[in-house]
């Protein structure tokens, strides 16, 4: 998955590798103090057009191939070229639309994240989730 930072474009993530839900989800960077955690969700535009997308997985950057993160600020990260973006400046393609990128809606990326296996019951990722939603725009 790869993320494309053009002005006024659409970003695009590609998907690669697919991971266990069990992965790695612990990592995470510290960026002007929003919480950061690799982007491994299930594809967030499949689930907004009501079709059942591939396990979760890590997203990476289309520009460069770096690693994506998301933050509780609302914002995609690559961990390669620093490129960040708020997320509903990103599209996605997978498997079921390799050469289609489509964009997400807010509810769908909502659903793709919260069931990826990355927020439990832990009181700090139920916080974490509360901060991203506080910093989604209304007008996605």
């Amino acid at each position: 998955q790869a993320i494309v930072t053009q002005p006024h474009k659409p970003a695009t993530l590609v998907r690669r590798d697919p991971l266990s839900v069990f992965s790695s989800y612990s990592s995470y960077t510290h960026a002007d103090k929003a919480v950061y955690y690799d982007l491994i969700i299930r594809c967030p535009a499949c689930l907004g057009e009501g079709k059942e997308p591939e396990p979760a997985s890590q997203w990476f950057h289309d520009k460069c191939g770096g690693k994506m993160q998301i933050g509780d600020d609302a914002q995609l990260k690559c961990v390669k070229c620093g490129d960040s973006f708020h997320i509903k400046f990103a599209s996605y393609v997978c498997q079921l639309h390799p050469t289609h990128f489509r964009p997400a809606k807010a509810a769908s990326f909502v659903t793709s994240i919260s069931v990826s296996g990355q927020m439990s019951d832990n009181i700090m990722n139920i916080q974490w989730m509360r901060e991203l939603l506080s910093n989604m725009d209304d007008d996605w």
